[in-house]
């Protein structure tokens, strides 16, 4: 089967590699198509807390069953279906208190095992979530990213009554907003991308700062009757930007980290304590796909205005190498292999 594998740092090349076999607990999918995260992109340089190759990632998957073990009953070859990345232990302390997505030995696919970014992929079968039949390939292929905002917003408790700041409009900045106007929340959007805000005005963000032009702090008082934003979504992963947020948050307010850093972010414990701030970081989803599947299917999600860049198997190494250059002009690009 053609795959594209990550061989070293900044080399990546279609192959032919074995079709994978499955387990007892395995269903093979016929991957139709896998967006590339900005994780997969990092994973390419090098600079992915996790990176190691050679490797076949791509965890953004849709695909149709092919094979499953004997005995499944509650789904059928040909199904199309999009797979839950994570494959947790069961048995450490997260596992034991129902966060499996913080399991201790996790293995995530396209990570750790081999992911969607090939013609063929095993996954287990208790991972997979049939798509609606009235959501075309195209928006199927956000529901991963969509879950990660899902998740987030969900463990935030945010109500209808709120204002939230979402600091940050890449694909998850923009699918958190998306889901959050889903609950009645007032949004602000800050993004030194005039393009991404853009975007964020399509999914419905009722305010969007370029925050390289106006002073990111001084507007968020101007809409908050100078009160900060009761929640703040930081979806950058830059730490000074992360601790930014506790001047920008409301007292009282909650903090929201979903961005990913391997370098150090300092708060001002005065801070923290003065404002009896809640900081709470986010990590994966966990039983948001179904949730997220069903907001899309019902027309209350913009998933279609997601999709930037569709990249043939063929192109993809080369794809790859021009979106770790600059995906400046991209939201959601994704490797399809019909």
């Amino acid at each position: 089967m053609k795959a594209l594998v990550f061989e070293n740092q900044f080399d990546a090349a279609v192959k032919d590699v074995p079709k994978p076999s499955i387990e007892n607990d395995q269903a093979l999918l016929k991957i139709l198509a896998c967006g590339i995260c900005g994780g997969d992109i990092h994973f390419y340089g090098g600079t992915h807390p996790y990176s190691h190759y050679p490797q076949i990632n791509g965890h953004e998957a849709v695909g149709t069953i092919e094979k499953l073990p004997e005995g499944r009953a509650d789904f059928a070859p040909g199904d199309r279906v999009v797979p839950e990345i994570l494959i947790p232990c069961g048995k450490c302390y997260p596992c034991r208190h129902d966060k499996p997505n913080c399991c201790s030995n996790l293995k995530v696919f396209g990570i750790h095992v081999p992911g969607g970014f090939a013609e063929y992929a095993a996954v287990p079968v208790k991972n997979l979530h049939k798509v609606p039949d009235n959501l075309s390939l195209d928006e199927a292929v956000l529901t991963e990213p969509y879950s990660i905002a899902h998740h987030v917003v969900t463990r935030s408790g945010i109500n209808s009554d709120e204002t939230a700041l979402v600091i940050g409009a890449g694909t998850i900045g923009l699918t958190v907003t998306d889901i959050l106007k889903t609950k009645g929340v007032t949004v602000i959007v800050a993004d030194i991308s005039e393009f991404r805000l853009e975007k964020a005005r399509a999914v419905g963000a009722d305010i969007t700062v370029n925050s390289s032009k106006r002073n990111l702090e001084e507007e968020v008082m101007k809409n908050t009757d100078g009160e900060g934003a009761g929640f703040i979504f930081e979806a950058t992963g830059v730490p000074k930007v992360m601790e930014s947020t506790i001047d920008l948050a409301a007292a009282g307010g909650t903090v929201m980290i979903v961005g990913l850093t391997n370098e150090a972010v300092s708060f001002s414990g005065k801070k923290i304590t003065g404002k009896e701030l809640t900081i709470k970081g986010s990590r994966n989803a966990y039983r948001d796909f179904g949730p997220v599947l069903e907001l899309m299917s019902s027309g209350r999600l913009h998933q279609s205005v997601l999709l930037t860049k569709k990249i043939p198997v063929a192109e993809s190494a080369t794809e790859i190498e021009g979106l770790y250059r600059d995906a400046s002009n991209e939201i959601k690009a994704a490797i399809f292999f019909e």
